[in-house]
């Protein structure tokens, strides 16, 4: 069995990949986008990833959206720039998830996964 590389960013743990989609530039959601009347807990565990987000966030570039949902539960991802490595995250209710995107170019507004 192989075990998974781990990276803390933020106070979180996150599996690392070599390779994340990164999630759209343009689409922007938050929790009062997609729910009507949000759960308590939902609010909670949303707040919790944002306000930790912003804290150790370094760019102004950096994002956290909800890329999708249900009536139970929702994917948050985003890119975050933190000790100056730049990283897209995507975080499910039982995982983390990070690829470091240092080095990589930006192209029409987009990334892309030339190094």
């Amino acid at each position: 069995m192989s075990r998974k590389k781990m990276v803390a960013l933020g106070g979180k743990e996150f599996e690392e990949y070599n390779y994340l989609y990164t999630p759209g530039i343009h689409t922007r959601r938050s929790l009062s986008d997609v729910y009507k009347k949000p759960s308590k807990l939902k609010e909670a565990i949303y707040n919790d990833w944002i306000e930790g987000f912003s804290y150790c966030s370094e760019s102004c570039s950096d994002f956290l959206t909800i890329d999708s949902y249900s009536k139970q539960s929702f994917r948050l991802s985003g890119m975050v720039t933190i000790n100056g490595e730049r990283y897209v995250i995507k975080v499910t209710p039982s995982r983390n998830y990070c690829a470091n995107w240092t080095g990589y170019k930006q192209c029409n507004g987009g990334e892309t996964n030339d190094r």
